[in-house]
C-alpha cells in the first residue's frame, strides 16, 4: 500500500515527533493520506510548486519582512527557531494553501541539526521552546487538519534520500502486484474455463463481484461473489447494461441503483460493441493501487472482448449451419441433415415438434435465446426462417409452459417425423398466427378444426367470387405495379402482423412494408387493426388462392 504519514512517523520514530495529528478518529483521514514525495522549501507560499501528496520539509517559512542578519545567530536556540516565524493570519494562510494543493503534511526541522542523541530533559526543553516559537503554525495545523511533525535532529538531505527509497520500494510492490495479477488473469483466460475463469479471477483480484453481459445484455458470466446479488439487483444491472449497449458508444457508466454500487464498462470496438462488464465498487487502499486496479480491469476487458467476439463468430457459424440443416429437412434430405448437424449439434430424436416464435418488442436473437434457455441440456435445433424463430425439439423434451416473456408468442406443431418436417413447419406457423390473433401466448396446432374450417370455406358456392369482389380494389391497383400489394397483405397476415417477420419474407425494409400495408388499408377502406377485418381478408385470400 502507498506510504502515509503514519508510516513515515513509524519508520522515522527516532527522528520525527508528531506535534499535530494523532490516532484519534477525527485524524484518521489526514494521518493516512498518501505521501508521494518530499520537497524542501522555505517559501512563504510554496503551493504553486507542489503536487498532491508531497511532504513539505522546512526550517521555517520566511516571511517577506524577515531580518536576514539575525538568522546568523550562533546561539543554541538557532537549532529550533528562525529569525522570524509565521504568526496569526500568515500561519493560517500558509496552512490553507498547502491544504488546497493536497500536501500530505509539514515537517519543521532545525537550521543546524546536531544529529546526536539528547537526554529526555533536553528533549522536553527543546520541544517546549519549539511549541512556544511556532504556536501560531501549530494552532493553524490543528484547526485545518494538517499533520505537523518536528524533526529536531533531522538532516533533510538524508531524510529525503531514505524516504525516496521507501516510496520507490512501495511503488515497486504495486507494480509487482499488477504484473502478477495480469499474469494470473491471462493464465485464467487460457484455461478451459475461458471467460468465466477471467471473470472469477478478476473478482478475486479486485475483491468485488463481477458480471459479464453479452451484446444482448444477457448475463453470460458471473463471479461467485455475484451470487450475493438479489434478483432485483441483477435486473438493475441488466437494464443498465442494455442502456449502455443501446447507445452504441464505447465508455463507462457509474451505477448506484437498487442498492447496487459499481461501474459498467463496454467491451469491444466502438463500431461493434460485444458486451459490458460490471464491477462492484472497490474500496481501494490508495490511489496507486486504484490505478493499478484500473490497468488490471483494462487487461481483463481486452481478454473478455476477444472471447465474446469469438463467441459471436461461433454463434453466427452455428446459425448458418442450423439454417442449412433446416433447409435440408424441408427438402426431404433427412440423412444429409443428420450428417451435417452431427458436426456441431446432433438433431433430437424423432418424433419432434416445431415451435415458431416471435415478438413485437424483442429481436429474433432474443427470442432464440429465450427458447434456447428453456431447452438447455436437451438436443434441439434453433434457427431463423423467413424472420421467424424456429425450434425443433423432441416431443418429450418440449418446455413452453413455464414462465416466458409477456410479449412472446409461440405456435407449436403436432409431433412429426423428420420426413414430414415441411408439414410440421406449416402447423407451427398456423398456430403462431392464432396466438398472435388471440389472447393465448402459446397455441398448439389443432388440425381437425382448422382444416375443416378452411375446407368448408373453400367449398362454399360463390366463395371465390365473393373473395374476389372484396379484394378487387387491391387487384386493380396491383396491375402494372412492382410493389405487389396483394402478396404483401397475404404475407403480413400470415405472419400475424409481425413487421420484422413479414419484411424478412418479402425481403423489403420494415418502413417499406408499413407503407404498403397502409396503402392496402386505404385502397380497401378498412381498419387493419381490427382482428375481425384481418380474419375476413385472410379467409378471402385463402379462397382466392385455393
Amino acid at each position: 500500500m502507498t506510504l502515509c504519514i503514519s508510516d513515515v512517523i513509524s519508520h522515522f520514530a527516532r527522528q520525527l515527533q508528531p506535534i499535530v495529528g494523532s490516532a484519534a478518529p477525527e485524524w484518521q483521514q489526514a494521518m493516512h493520506s498518501p505521501v508521494r514525495w518530499t520537497t524542501y522549501t522555505n517559501l512563504i507560499d510554496p503551493a504553486p510548486y507542489l503536487r498532491a501528496g508531497e511532504l513539505v520539509l522546512t526550517t521555517g517559512p520566511i516571511p517577506g519582512d524577515a531580518d536576514d542578519d539575525s538568522s546568523a545567530s550562533g546561539s543554541a536556540e538557532d537549532g529550533i527557531r528562525r529569525s522570524a516565524t509565521l504568526q496569526g493570519a500568515q500561519a493560517r494562510e500558509y496552512v490553507r494553501r498547502l491544504r488546497e494543493v493536497g500536501a500530505a503534511g509539514i515537517v519543521v526541522g532545525p537550521v543546524h541539526p546536531d544529529g546526536g542523541d539528547t537526554s529526555s530533559g533536553e528533549h522536553e526543553q527543546a520541544r517546549r521552546l519549539f511549541e512556544s516559537q511556532w504556536h501560531d503554525l501549530i494552532d493553524a495545523c490543528a484547526a485545518q487538519g494538517m499533520p505537523l511533525l518536528w524533526g529536531r535532529n533531522t538532516v533533510f538531505i538524508e531524510f529525503a534520500r531514505e524516504l525516496g527509497a521507501l516510496i520507490r520500494a512501495d511503488e515497486h510492490r504495486t507494480d509487482a502486484w499488477l504484473t502478477d495479477a495480469q499474469q494470473r488473469i491471462t493464465d485464467a483466460a487460457l484455461t478451459d474455463g475461458g471467460p468465466a475463469a477471467v471473470v472469477e479471477q478478476l473478482a478475486e483480484e479486485l475483491g468485488s463481484w463481477v458480471v459479464c453481459f453479452d451484446d444482448m445484455a444477457r448475463a453470460r458470466y458471473r463471479s461467485a461473489r455475484a451470487d450475493d446479488l438479489t434478483g432485483a439487483q441483477l435486473e438493475a444491472l441488466q437494464s443498465a447494461a442494455a442502456r449502455v449497449l443501446g447507445s452504441g458508444l464505447r465508455g463507462a457508466m457509474r451505477l448506484d441503483v437498487s442498492d447496487v454500487q459499481g461501474e459498467l464498462q463496454t467491451l469491444g470496438p466502438s463500431h461493434g460493441l460485444v458486451g459490458v462488464v460490471a464491477v462492484g465498487t472497490v474500496d481501494w487502499a490508495d490511489a496507486d493501487r486504484r490505478d493499478a486496479g484500473r490497468h488490471l480491469l483494462s487487461r481483463a476487458r481486452a481478454l473478455l472482448s476477444l472471447s465474446l467476439v469469438r463467441t459471436q463468430e461461433v454463434r453466427r457459424a452455428e446459425s448458418g449451419l442450423s439454417a442449412a440443416v433446416l433447409r435440408l429437412l424441408l427438402s426431404g434430405a433427412v440423412e444429409a441433415a443428420h450428417h451435417t448437424a452431427a458436426s456441431f449439434s446432433p438433431l433430437p430424436d424423432s418424433p419432434v415438434v416445431v415451435v415458431a416464435g416471435c415478438s413485437n418488442t424483442m429481436s429474433v436473437d432474443q427470442v432464440a435465446s429465450l427458447l434456447g434457455r428453456a431447452h438447455r441440456g436437451t438436443r434441439s435445433l434453433t434457427t431463423v426462417h423467413e424472420g421467424t424463430v424456429l425450434l425443433v425439439v423432441a416431443s418429450h423434451d418440449l418446455n413452453v409452459d413455464g414462465d416466458t416473456h409477456e410479449d412472446l408468442r409461440l405456435g407449436v406443431s403436432q409431433p412429426v417425423l423428420y420426413d414430414s418436417m415441411s408439414g410440421g413447419l406449416d402447423q407451427a406457423m398456423d398456430a403462431l398466427r392464432r396466438a398472435l390473433a388471440g389472447d393465448q401466448p402459446t397455441v398448439r396446432y389443432e388440425p381437425a378444426v382448422l382444416d375443416d374450417v378452411l375446407t368448408a370455406v373453400q367449398r362454399v358456392p360463390g366463395m371465390e367470387d365473393l373473395a374476389r369482389s372484396l379484394l378487387q380494389p387491391l387487384i386493380d391497383v396491383d396491375r402494372g405495379r412492382s410493389d405487389a400489394l396483394l402478396e404483401t397483405l397475404r404475407v403480413w397476415l400470415e405472419t400475424g402482423g409481425q413487421w420484422e417477420a413479414a419484411s424478412a419474407r418479402l425481403q423489403v425494409h420494415r418502413h417499406t412494408l408499413r407503407a404498403r400495408i397502409e396503402k392496402c388499408a386505404r385502397v380497401l377502406d378498412v381498419d387493419l387493426r381490427d382482428p375481425k377485418v384481418r380474419h375476413e381478408l385472410w379467409l378471402a385470400l385463402q379462397a382466392l388462392t385455393a
